[in-house]
């Protein structure tokens, strides 16, 4: 049979006068005087942390709420920028996504083109589909949109559709190698490739004709403003210049083509694909950008290499010129749009993202400039002082952006359309923050 274990006593330490604890069954208790000297001490000490809480507390979990969102939270919209107001949605019928948009220079009509191989012109007010333009085989990555009517003649255009689409002339870039110029008049629109075998010249005299077309996907286009000219870059590391009116490339003399950079065996314009390009509206130069991380300013008359600017750190998504002709926006994955002085050939200002910049445009009178921030939402900055003025927040990730050409009388923009992921069209309207963005401009 088991032996029963001894019984076990606490060992608890004699009471001794003077002494302010003692020991029961294990267990710390103070004398009373003991316990109201802490309570008192527990009392004041509430009262301070309550003051102090009282006083900087909102601030304190503020800062440390907000900390805690930027570092940790979804990146989509920045707290302490006003929102601007959502008036407009609508789902447009593309399968793909919507890699570029655009609005028509009166404003009337609104220029998508997807993935998908297709772009769509559509109603900018209803979002109804006007013309689809379908002739790519695969799927388009670039888009320019020009209209043919002088400035003085937009007004006319506002007023009649008719007019306005008439002077419409679309260029877009598709992976398929080619680019296509549309003439929306009509439905279907009128087509006109550029690049086709047909068009290709052979060296005679002294001229030498380049071999029509692009090797690889081309990755951006752009379209002087009378529209005879165009621009193509590709992931051939290439850029072409070509006469629209005929379809072909515009003939080069063999001693600078070399200059030009445009021969299958001659010295390639960028080590990298070219992604970006655009006309001066002055007609004196284009520009192209690249994955090279390179900007280069060409003349128009001699194709001559103007300037290089090697301001970013990664791949050039866009280039777009002041309409006064002496200022550059560039746009890239290094998270920062840059403003260039063409003059002085400096960085006029600088404009950091979050994520991978891919959209970005300059106003009209080149005081604002708007881009992507987070995945689903666009800034409005202020050009002469850097500041984030308003922010766009979709419902989704935006692929795309689009200014409309009206603005206030001070020139500030009033409409911004951003594409979506899932192919919905979002319209922005600043009008409920005008003077929110007046009293941060004083």
């Amino acid at each position: 049979m088991a032996q029963e274990p001894e019984h076990r006593k606490l060992n608890i330490p004699e009471f001794k006068k003077g002494e302010s604890t003692w020991w029961v069954q294990g267990k710390d208790t103070k004398s009373t005087s003991s316990r109201r000297k802490a309570a008192k001490l527990r009392f004041y000490w509430v009262i301070f942390i309550s003051l102090m809480l009282t006083i900087f507390g909102g601030a304190v979990f503020l800062a440390i709420g907000y900390w805690i969102y930027a570092a940790f939270g979804p990146k989509e919209c920045d707290l302490f920028t006003p929102k601007a107001e959502i008036v407009k949605t609508f789902k447009t019928e593309h399968e793909g996504t919507i890699q570029k948009l655009s609005y028509s220079p009166e404003g009337l009509f609104l220029i998508s083109a997807s993935d998908d191989s297709s772009a769509l012109l559509m109603n900018a007010e209803t979002g109804e589909v006007l013309r689809q333009m379908k002739g790519h085989q695969q799927g388009i990555t670039s888009m320019a949109v020009i209209s043919l009517l002088s400035q003085s003649r937009m007004e006319d255009a506002r007023n009649d559709p008719q007019l306005a689409l008439s002077a419409l002339r679309i260029l877009t870039g598709s992976k398929d190698t080619r680019a296509i110029l549309w003439n929306p008049e009509l439905n279907p629109p009128i087509q006109q490739r550029l690049g086709d075998e047909d068009n290709a010249l052979k060296e005679i005299d002294n001229i030498f004709e380049i071999p029509p077309g692009h090797t690889k996907a081309i990755t951006s286009v752009a379209l002087s403003s009378d529209g005879r000219y165009a621009l193509t870059g590709g992931m051939d590391n290439r850029f072409f210049l070509w006469d629209t009116l005929n379809r072909s490339l515009v003939k080069k003399d063999s001693d600078n083509v070399e200059e030009f950079g445009l021969g299958t065996d001659l010295a390639l314009p960028h080590t990298g694909p070219v992604t970006a390009l655009a006309f001066n509206p002055d007609g004196n130069s284009y520009v192209s950008g690249s994955e090279d991380c390179l900007i280069k300013i060409w003349d128009s008359n001699s194709d001559d290499l103007n300037q290089t600017f090697s301001g970013h750190n990664s791949a050039v998504t866009l280039l777009q010129f002041g309409n006064a002709g002496k200022t550059l926006l560039s746009a890239s994955r290094d998270q920062r749009i840059l403003l260039w002085d063409l003059i002085t050939g400096k960085r006029k200002q600088i404009f950091s993202s979050e994520n991978e910049v891919e959209s970005a445009i300059l106003s009209p009178n080149e005081k604002y400039v708007i881009g992507t921030m987070f995945e689903n939402s666009a800034v409005l900055w202020d050009v002469q002082s850097g500041d984030k003025l308003l922010q766009f927040v979709a419902p989704g990730q935006i692929t795309a952006l689009a200014l409309s050409p009206m603005t206030t009388e001070d020139g500030i923009p009033l409409y911004l359309a951003a594409a979506t992921s899932e192919g919905i069209i979002v319209i922005f309207s600043t009008e409920s923050k005008l003077e929110t963005i007046r009293s941060k401009l004083n």
